[in-house]
């Protein structure tokens, strides 16, 4: 059984397969119709070639920091035949058969044309469409944070129809116009892909210069005043600017590791303020906020199901009937009158037709979710990822229509007051983070693989990683590790917002009312202004979790990607659309300000990064080896590499710690998979790279890359114990069999979260890979948060550890993964803490690979690649490169042909 959408790329795969035969069925090869300059760079050894020309070049210099681009407009443009793109294709007989033809019936018209910005392989920034004139006039402002390595900022026009997106002429600016300091205003000539200047001659025969005029400045990251300075100080402490949804003061935050927490056990983590760090457990305080609301339940996800059950006692067994279903207790909570509005992804494979019914490629429940809910008062809508905007091309369209997800997770209630705070009024309180309300996700720090089959696993077995398992074959389990949080305060109404705006644009005209108008909620406290860019709730002590003044209150800032095919109420003018950090598409706007919020924090770290990730893959354009990696651009990987090479030239200490699942979810040794770990070893390979030069820059021989930069995966191993359920099936040979013997599996790591330097902290569903990170490819949603009276300019410079509640969660998720807490770990930027960890993942390691079976001293292990002093990335000698009892799953992944780049990255 699949999990996460955008993270079953086995399966996806399929979906995918169908969808790229339909298309190439009616249109022929998608490359051949969108010609060379195609809007997602479709891979080509040609432009391979010219990306390491560009990148390798020795005029080629890294342009890290912000580019201020304004593209005022353009003149001379050609006039286009709506299929000239298509006709190059074509042999010349045809060619000019069609061509005549097509003159006659559509005649000619000016390009619908738009500009693009572009810094080699990477397509950065894209202007609206401008139709009917040959002298368009755009005049478009772009902030871009940029880390790319080129010889020049590139500008293309193309002309956009239902077909493709041909280019009509390029223009390079050379890097050295916009050396620091130094401001470009001017017009650039246009040339096409062979270098000859664009003539306005196509169809007029007259010549004359075509052209683009712009204005660039490029701002380095060393003249930002929050480089390397933590999260400042003032009013805009901690803010990431530029985005929809404002920072919030006046919050409270909860963070959760994993679905359920022992209620015995609590770590033992002093934090500044004299208390002991308290953990909680996710899910059981989600059921306990679902049974305390009166009036309204709002959830939005990739999946639901509605016969799991959030909370389960491992003394009772769930055929008793004491446990409830979560669908079961939605149905109630809506009998009792109050609104239950789901809002969940469609997965277009999934079928439910008198005739035809299918369970979907990607087993999200959607279809049984519906039905369950069906004779009920819950208000349950299917919603599809549409992809494209109204300007992007048919083609465009139904390739990614099929491939995208909602992905976005959140519980928006009402809840009872924050005691002195609002006058005794009614709140809304909400959930985010992985949390994925559906089957496999329930576990808690012991992470078993066999020894809760009989009870909280029981009707709740998920193994979507080995072929063949179920429950009547036994174990393992596929352990599931996860973090979630409680948002409450002003952000709240924000996640609200969030909700209302994709249900008014999805949900369908006839559901709108479904929508609970909370001015009728008696007591529920109702900012003025809750809905849009303007929300203000500084000054409404109803809408605060606690006084904002308060040493232990928060300060968040929600952020998402998503774009007007999935959401109402977003900018509508490019100068909206610049002061809220969106981008402009084809026919809408993208919000990407999830990665505008991870770019931000990386820069202004100033010891240590703590990233979980289901996925790591980006910065595709400074990968060794260019092979496009389905426009994975997002700059979050070279950001943290440039980070450490920074610290490392300014001889500071500075640690990178990622943990990743030991592979993405799906059979180890399937083409999705395999692409997806290759993708994930060339960003990786990049990253060491970088880190490695830096080193051999200021002649660092003591150290090597891993001291600065350390990958981690988890893992458990357990011996038989009695009473455990036993096998009532034969399990074949294979994969299954030797996990059965040798009693070990991985942890699936499918947490999105991010800790800096102790003070600031990011967790939502986003993962660090495109389809995350783009805006224009999954939904998705993410917070971040910081404690003001817990960040080190307010503990001073001299401070050498900030321990406020961040602290406090960091430290509990490194004790669950290594069953230890050292002094070291308060200070992970130190040699000693980042070596200390990589022994006791050692000792992990080799426990986990010895023939011996025993139980492992802790779950963390070093992810299983080698990493050479010159920052080379190569296999483990262990199982001949391939993952623990596998025969053919390397390691490093391989590239496959068959497969859309774009959906594994």
């Amino acid at each position: 059984m699949s999990s996460d959408g955008h993270h079953s790329a086995h399966l996806k795969a399929e979906a995918a397969e169908k969808a790229r035969k339909l298309q190439a069925k009616a249109a022929g090869k998608a490359d051949k119709l969108t010609g060379s300059q195609a809007e997602e760079r479709q891979h080509s050894p040609e432009l391979d070639k010219k990306t390491k020309e560009e990148t390798d070049s020795p005029d080629a210099v890294w342009l890290h920091g912000t580019l201020k681009v304004h593209i005022i407009g353009a003149r001379g443009l050609p006039r286009h035949r709506m299929m000239l793109s298509f006709r190059k294709n074509l042999g010349g007989c045809m060619n000019s058969c069609l061509g005549g033809t097509e003159k006659t019936v559509c005649g000619v018209r000016p390009a619908r044309a738009y500009a693009t910005v572009d810094l080699g392989p990477a397509r950065r920034a894209r202007t609206r469409i401008i139709k009917t004139t040959t002298h368009p006039q755009w005049d478009e402002r772009f902030s871009i944070l940029v880390a790319d390595k080129v010889r020049g900022v590139g500008f293309t026009i193309k002309d956009a129809n239902i077909f493709s997106s041909p280019a009509i002429g390029q223009a390079r600016l050379p890097v050295a116009e916009i050396a620091p300091g130094k401001v470009f205003e001017g017009w650039l000539e246009l040339v096409d892909d062979q270098g000859k200047t664009v003539q306005k001659g196509d169809v007029l025969r007259t010549p004359a210069k075509t052209g683009i005029h712009v204005k660039v400045e490029y701002i380095p990251v060393e003249k930002d005043p929050d480089w390397g300075h933590g999260l400042g100080q003032g009013e805009l402490m901690g803010s990431v600017p530029a985005t929809y949804f404002p920072l919030r003061k006046g919050c409270r935050l909860t963070l959760y590791n994993d679905a359920h927490q022992d209620p015995d056990w609590q770590p033992q983590i002093q934090l500044d303020n004299g208390k002991l760090y308290k953990a909680g457990g996710a899910w059981d305080d989600l059921y306990q906020a679902i049974l305390n609301a009166k009036h309204v339940i709002y959830i939005t996800g990739w999946s639901l199901f509605d016969k799991i059950h959030l909370r389960r006692d491992a003394n009772e067994k769930p055929q008793d009937g004491r446990w409830t279903s979560l669908g079961e207790m939605l149905k109630q909570k809506a009998a009792e009158g109050v609104r239950v509005c789901i809002m969940i992804w469609d997965d277009k494979t999934s079928l439910n037709a008198p005739f035809l019914k299918t369970d979907g490629l990607m087993m999200v429940h959607d279809e049984d979710t519906k039905d369950f809910f069906a004779d009920s008062k819950v208000h349950v809508r299917l919603v599809p990822r549409n992809a494209g905007g109204k300007d992007d091309s048919w083609v465009y369209y139904l390739q990614k229509g099929s491939m995208f997800t909602h992905h976005q997770k959140s519980v928006v209630m009402d809840a009872a007051p924050v005691e002195g705070v609002g006058q005794g009024s009614l709140r809304l309180i909400a959930f985010i983070g992985g949390l994925d309300l559906c089957d496999g996700r329930y576990d808690d720090r012991k992470h078993w693989l066999f020894r809760t089959l009989h009870n909280e696993h029981h009707l709740d077995y998920h193994q979507a990683c080995i072929k063949g398992a179920c429950i009547e074959k036994g174990g393992p389990r596929q352990p599931w590790h996860d973090i979630h949080a409680r948002v409450e305060g002003p952000i709240v109404w924000d996640v609200l917002t969030n909700f209302t705006q994709r249900w008014k644009k999805q949900a369908g005209r006839t559901h709108q009312r479904d929508l609970l108008n909370l001015q009728k909620v008696p007591g529920l406290f109702l900012p003025a202004r809750h809905l849009g860019i303007t929300t203000d709730h500084q000054g409404d002590a109803g809408a605060f979790a606690g006084d904002p003044n308060d040493r232990e209150s928060w300060c968040m800032q929600l952020f998402r990607s998503i774009d007007t095919t999935s959401a109402v109420g977003v900018p509508s003018t490019h100068s909206e659309a610049y002061a809220g950090g969106f981008s402009s598409g084809k026919g809408r706007m993208i919000e990407f300000s999830i990665q505008q919020a991870f770019v931000t924090a990386i820069r202004r770290a100033q010891r240590f990064l703590y990233i979980e990730s289901q996925y790591f893959i980006g910065s595709a354009h400074a990968w060794l080896d260019y092979i496009n990696g389905g426009g994975a651009i997002n700059l979050i990987p070279v950001e943290i590499a440039l980070k450490i090479a920074s610290k490392i030239r300014a001889r500071e200490r500075f640690v990178a710690y990622i943990l990743l699942p030991m592979w993405p979810e799906g059979f180890p040794e399937s083409g999705s998979v395999q692409e997806v770990l290759y993708f994930q070893t060339q960003t990786i390979r990049m990253m060491y790279k970088i880190v490695a030069d830096a080193m051999r820059d200021v002649g660092n021989t003591e150290e090597h890359p891993r001291d600065y930069l350390i990958f981690t995966t988890i893992g458990n191993r357990e011996p038989k114990v009695e009473g455990e359920v036993e096998p009532q099936q034969k399990v074949p040979e294979g994969q299954y069999k030797l996990c059965q013997d040798s009693r070990r599996f991985m942890i699936y790591v499918h947490s999105k979260f991010c800790v800096v330097d102790d003070e600031y902290a990011l967790v939502g569903s986003s993962n660090i890979n495109q389809r995350s990170m783009d805006g224009a490819r999954d939904t998705e949603i993410c917070a971040g948060a910081f404690q003001p009276a817990y960040t080190h300019h307010t503990a001073g410079a001299d401070a050498p550890t900030v321990k406020g509640e961040i602290y406090g969660f960091r430290m509990s998720v490194w004790e669950e993964h290594m069953n230890t807490l050292r002094p070291s770990f308060e200070r992970p930027e130190s040699l000693e803490c980042v070596r200390e960890v990589a022994a006791l993942c050692q000792v992990n390691w080799e426990r986990f690979n010895q023939e011996e079976i025993c139980e492992l001293p802790g779950h963390l292990m070093p992810y299983p690649f080698q990493v050479t002093k010159d920052g080379e990335v190569v296999a483990m000698e262990e199982h001949d490169g391939n993952f623990p009892d596998t025969t053919n799953a390397p390691v490093l992944g391989g590239p496959r042909d068959t497969l859309p780049d774009m959906l594994t990255s």
